[in-house]
């Protein structure tokens, strides 16, 4: 598994042949996606950490403003200044109150984010493999198209590889950085993966088939994070 993992990330050939012969390696895939997802949710708490708390302060004049807490203790009652964003300037702006709620990861908090992050990840996989079964391989299908369900999602769930790369979101700096070369990183291996598996002569087919289904699948995406975030 590793071996493939590593293969697929470096868009071998051969890697991808094995895979795609191999219908056992569904379970494998299947684990490469809960392990991109652990490592996002991972990420995502270790940033939560060694980011300043988010709190809400009263100011003198009795507004009630929500932010980063860059000075003063999070403790309710104590005074604190928060950076928050100017809706009129778009500027950074801090402002300085009364502390009257601050927002603390929990150990519930933490399960939930576990438990949803791997729930909704799974579905966006199997959801994301859906829509290109069906546009790859129904609408835009050629003479030589011929793949499954299984076949399809086992070689993008290895596509998912770079993704790992989410667990360093929390680097101060560079968290940003990390993220957005995962996230291209696996958009290129998810477009050679589909070539593959739709058994394409051109990356440009595949590049089509992930754009629409990426934009189709895209007011459901919106909806899972939303459901996501609630529940998180």
């Amino acid at each position: 598994m590793l071996n493939r993992m590593i293969g697929a990330a470096l868009f071998r050939t051969s890697t991808y042949e094995e895979i795609e012969a191999d219908a056992t390696a569904i379970g494998q895939a299947f684990m490469v996606v809960l392990l991109v997802t652990v490592c996002g949710i991972v990420g995502g708490i270790l940033n939560e950490v060694v980011s300043p708390p988010t709190a809400e302060v009263q100011t003198a004049a009795g507004e009630l403003i929500t932010g980063e807490l860059v000075t003063g203790e999070a403790v309710v009652g104590g005074i604190g200044a928060v950076e928050t964003l100017n809706s009129e300037t778009l500027d950074m702006e801090t402002v300085e109150g009364t502390v009257v709620a601050v927002e603390t990861l929990t150990v519930v908090g933490i399960v939930l984010a576990i438990v949803g992050g791997l729930f909704f990840g799974v579905v966006r996989w199997a959801m994301w493999v859906t829509l290109m079964l069906m546009i790859g391989g129904g609408l835009l299908r050629t003479a030589a198209t011929q793949t499954s369900w299984s076949e399809l999602g086992r070689m993008m769930g290895f596509a998912y590889t770079p993704g790992i790369l989410s667990i360093l979101t929390f680097i101060p700096g560079f968290g940003g950085l990390f993220w957005f070369i995962g996230f291209v990183w696996t958009l290129v291996g998810v477009v050679v993966a589909v070539r593959y598996a739709l058994d394409y002569e051109s990356v440009g087919r595949a590049v089509v088939v992930v754009l629409i289904s990426g934009i189709l699948g895209f007011i459901p995406w919106i909806i899972i994070k939303v459901i996501e975030w609630i529940i998180i």
